[in-house]
């Protein structure tokens, strides 16, 4: 459609330009006959032009396109019972769209995101229900109306959804369920002479279900050996004393617990419970905190599931020259590794540690909260520790690299400065210093370390990463070789499950296998792994068989056969999309509500669609012109000009 606004003094532009045409006419017809009416039309088109670049009149071209939504279907088993209704309610949508002008694209996911052409497509016989691959693989700007009971039992329960615009939900399903999340966590682990004592925390995050289960054992020795019985009724946890026989017991083994019911997430089911090669630790760890922060609980855990190999004792200060045990009992020489926590803090810890051979014991310092000065430590590191009046902000624009991998770190506020000078150096962008390597010392700078150790923005490697790919390094020189991983630890019968293998060493490392144990036997074995890249391997695996499984790869170095961590696997007898009837309204309404759409279940459809038609319609573009920026018509009033010029002189006109 075509607009042109014209302002009123247009008009009388019109009305002067004619009078002196007329004239103009007269004047030509009595002088010259050759060339006449080319000079009234270069004349006539001169002024036409400048008079409408004068009054810039607006001219605006609008278009209508339709608005465009993308139907995505939920295409797994547990939807075949509600097939009908839901072709009836595509079909209803369809109508309206035709009515209000409105087009679509149809896609189904369940197993994987795919487009169809044909409602033949849709036939309800994928096997999971995975989101996580639908939010990651849409790549569409349209708004979406999905459709979907909200059973979310394979891929990440951790979804981002930046990658969505707007997500109309409609839901299927009678009985309302929840998204059950179990979990274990190790809390201690004490080794005696003949065996081993751990203590372990059972969780789970809905109250008004009851669930039972059984705590198991996995290692090289023994394949799913039962430990205990949890029952979680009431309380939301149980805490519970386990002791392992040491001949049980291997350098790698793998607690996890079973339930009866499905769960929304199975990636915190077990644990790896790693142990000195000769079942006692030759090696001996001292964690000394100058004063207990977030910092500790979180240094402790990665001490307690890291440096697996040591024997740990740990001491604070209560205060000032108060410790939790004797300070003076306790002879450094003794420790393989010191584990320094805001320590030292005072001149009189400078004093503890000042007969310490620096140059040949193994030290890591974490930066605590308290240090607000400099420290025996800092000097001996070459590193100058400055106090300054205003808040100095540390960031990174970019990923930071290390070893092969860029690491996202965040940014942090501090009242000092430190630079350290050494061969080892990691820095922000204003040059402070936050991990650093002097001699046999690691320096780690950042005073809140529980803050860093937050994903950002979905990112896979941040602080937390970083700080224990330097321990590898610089504490075992990277003897981690490999490891496996899943995206689930619990699936169907025929259900697909893709097994990664992640090489930290790759250059002398041969033959590569994945052996599948059942009932401490081992049950099949695979060597043809998809080489995805130089570091990482794949493979698909189909159980017919239902059962606990455990997963481990192993691989040839230096002619010498070594192995990976386990990976238990739940095959269940019944299948989850169709043994789950219910609706889960919690999740679906996630979904809408990250995303700002809309959430009605399948019986109120007439007013979801109210609620679309009012809040979404037709586009109308518009495109405006202005005259005064089309140079191009200068141009044309100059070539015009002279022309009348050339002509004028040619019949002798003045």
């Amino acid at each position: 459609m075509l607009k042109v606004d014209f302002s009123i003094i247009y008009f009388v532009f019109i009305v002067i330009f004619s009078f002196f045409l007329f004239n103009y006419i007269k004047l030509l017809i009595s002088k010259v006959k050759k060339f006449f009416y080319l000079l009234i039309l270069i004349r006539s088109v001169v002024i036409i032009i400048l008079v409408t670049l004068i009054i810039n009149p607006s001219i605006t071209f609008s278009s209508f396109s339709n608005k465009t939504f993308d139907l995505v279907i939920d295409n797994s088993k547990s939807m075949k019972k509600y097939s009908q209704n839901l072709i009836n309610n595509i079909k209803e949508i369809k109508d309206w769209g035709d009515k209000n002008k409105i087009n679509f694209n149809f896609y189904i996911f369940g197993n994987s995101l795919r487009k169809i052409f044909d409602f033949d497509e849709i036939d309800f016989s994928d096997s999971y229900t995975d989101f996580s691959d639908f939010v990651n693989n849409y790549k569409s700007t349209n708004e979406v109306i999905l459709f979907s009971d909200g059973l979310n039992n394979h891929g990440l329960t951790d979804i981002n959804y930046k990658n969505l615009n707007c997500v109309n939900v409609i839901g299927y399903g009678n009985e309302v369920i929840s998204d059950l999340d179990i979990s274990i966590e190790l809390l201690d682990t004490v080794i005696s002479n003949d065996s081993i004592k751990i203590n372990v925390l059972v969780k789970k995050n809905l109250k008004n279900i009851y669930s039972s289960g059984s705590i198991h054992l996995n290692n090289k020795f023994n394949k799913n050996y039962s430990l205990i019985n949890y029952n979680l009724k009431e309380n939301s946890y149980q805490k519970i004393s386990l002791t392992l026989p040491i001949n049980k017991t291997d350098r790698f083994n793998s607690i996890y617990i079973t339930n009866n019911h499905f769960e929304s997430n199975y990636l915190n089911n077990s644990f790896e419970l790693l142990l000195p090669e000769n079942k006692f630790s030759s090696k001996k760890l001292l964690l000394i905190s100058g004063s207990i922060s977030n910092n500790t609980s979180y240094i402790k855990k990665i001490i307690k599931n890291n440096l697996y190999d040591y024997t740990i004792d740990h001491i604070y200060r209560l205060n000032n020259n108060l410790w939790s045990k004797s300070i003076n009992d306790f002879n450094f020489n003794d420790y393989s590794l010191l584990v320094f926590d805001d320590f030292p803090l005072y001149d009189d810890d400078n004093l503890i540690i000042d007969n310490l051979d620096l140059k040949n014991q193994k030290i890591i310092y974490f930066l605590g909260p308290n240090n607000l000065s400099r420290n025996y430590i800092l000097d001996f590191c070459n590193c100058d520790y400055k106090n300054v009046d205003n808040v100095v902000v540390n960031k990174i624009s970019n990923e930071y690299f290390y070893k092969g991998n860029y690491y996202t770190l965040p940014s942090n506020e501090v009242n000092h400065i430190i630079r350290c000078n050494n061969d080892t150096n990691m820095s922000y962008d204003n040059g402070n210093t936050f991990i650093s390597k002097y001699q046999n010392t690691i320096l780690f700078l950042i005073p809140n370390l529980k803050e860093s150790s937050y994903k950002i923005d979905g990112s896979n490697l941040i602080f937390e990463d970083l700080i224990l790919s330097v321990i590898d390094n610089e504490i075992y020189s990277n003897n981690r070789l490999f490891e496996i991983f899943v995206d689930t630890y619990n699936i169907n019968i025929d259900t697909p499950l893709d097994v990664k293998i992640k090489l930290y060493d790759y250059e002398n490392i041969n033959d590569l296998f994945l052996n599948i144990y059942k009932d401490n036997k081992l049950y099949k074995q695979f060597d043809n792994l998809e080489k995805i890249s130089l570091d990482l391997f794949s493979k698909e695996i189909v159980f017919n068989k239902s059962g606990e499984y455990v997963l481990q790869a192993g691989l040839e170095l230096y002619n010498y056969n070594t192995n990976s961590n386990f990976i238990n696997i739940i095959v269940n007898k019944f299948d989850r999309e169709i043994f789950v009837d219910g609706i889960n309204m919690e999740f679906l309404s996630v979904i809408s509500n990250n995303t700002e759409g809309a959430f009605y279940k399948s019986i109120n459809l007439d007013e979801f669609l109210e609620n679309i038609e009012i809040s979404k319609v037709n586009t109308v573009n518009y495109t405006k012109f202005d005259l005064n920026n089309l140079s191009y018509l200068l141009i044309i009033i100059i070539i015009l000009l002279s022309l009348e010029w050339y002509i004028r002189n040619k019949v002798g006109l003045v």
